[in-house]
């Protein structure tokens, strides 16, 4: 009865084990995907800017250098288009 059993149950099991690896990867791609278009939000439209890093943002840069310089060096490189946006 055992061995009929572990027969039935091993290929279901290998498809639980499937669907659940595919699960996995359908959420990861979700949140990068998420993650990807909340930081092209205005290079999507054309307006350039600090490229930021994943988590921090655009200020672990503020934190390396005075504010006060970091704002007057992006101000020169990108122009009057400049300000602050939070997601």
């Amino acid at each position: 009865m055992t061995l009929m059993l572990g027969s039935v149950l091993a290929p279901i099991c290998r498809t639980y084990e499937w669907c659940l690896i595919g699960l996995i990867v359908a959420v990861i791609a979700y949140y990068y995907i998420s993650w990807r278009n909340a930081f092209s939000y205005w290079k999507d439209r054309h307006i350039c800017g600090p490229k930021p890093i994943p988590i921090f943002g655009n200020a672990l840069s503020s934190s390396l250098t005075p504010r006060p310089f970091v704002e007057m060096e992006w101000y020169k490189t990108y122009g009057k288009l400049f300000g602050y946006t939070s997601h």
